[in-house]
């Protein structure tokens, strides 16, 4: 079904059609792309630029997971996925509204993985390299996806079904019980964590 996540109502109506047709919610995976917007520098930014990618990012990521908690919390087992970019760690001038945006789902996944932990749930981030449309909204994302292209050890961006579905698959799977709180990076090797 189509849902607005801006719109609060439509959540809870997914989120009722879930439990309705399913009898329960196991996995929660929140990767809507949320809205772009214009991309600015930070001296540029405007608060209705920053105020688009929050409600769309971060506020619809907290609504789904707030509203998927009790049934993963009755049944003390849940996998919660979100998505971010690690732009929101590492910085792409120009980008300030959707970093902002990003940094906050990861500070918001690090909390959940703490304080829903003792449920049986898990909540982790993903945070893919791949070429979207949104790098064509600006000059400087088409100059930022030129420049990323070319230092992916593995000498492409990543592909949505092929690289990054896989690791979603294991990430919602029984096998992830353990993995809480993490940022795991689906990248070509571009980005590295010590």
């Amino acid at each position: 079904m189509t849902c607005d996540v801006a719109m609060e109502n439509e959540i809870d109506q997914v989120v009722g059609v879930a439990i309705e047709s399913f009898g329960q919610i196991d996995i929660l995976a929140n990767i809507a792309q949320g809205a772009m917007g214009e991309m600015r520098y930070l001296e540029e930014t405007k608060p209705e630029d920053t105020i688009a990618s929050f409600v769309t990012g971060p506020l619809q990521t907290m609504l789904f997971m707030q509203k998927c908690l009790p049934h993963m919390k009755e049944r003390h087992y849940g996998r919660i996925i979100n998505t971010a970019s690690h732009s929101a760690l590492f910085g792409i001038p120009g980008f300030t509204p959707y970093e902002m945006a990003k940094g906050a789902i990861m500070a918001l996944t690090r909390n959940a993985s703490q304080e829903w932990g003792k449920y049986g749930i898990v909540t982790n981030t993903f945070l893919p390299v791949i070429r979207t449309p949104a790098y064509d909204l600006s000059e400087q994302g088409r100059a930022a996806a030129k420049t990323l292209a070319e230092q992916i050890p593995t000498g492409r961006f990543g592909t949505a079904y092929e690289d990054c579905a896989p690791m979603l698959v294991f990430l919602a799977s029984e096998g992830a019980g353990y993995i809480n709180g993490q940022a795991i990076g689906i990248d070509g090797g571009r980005f590295l964590f010590a």
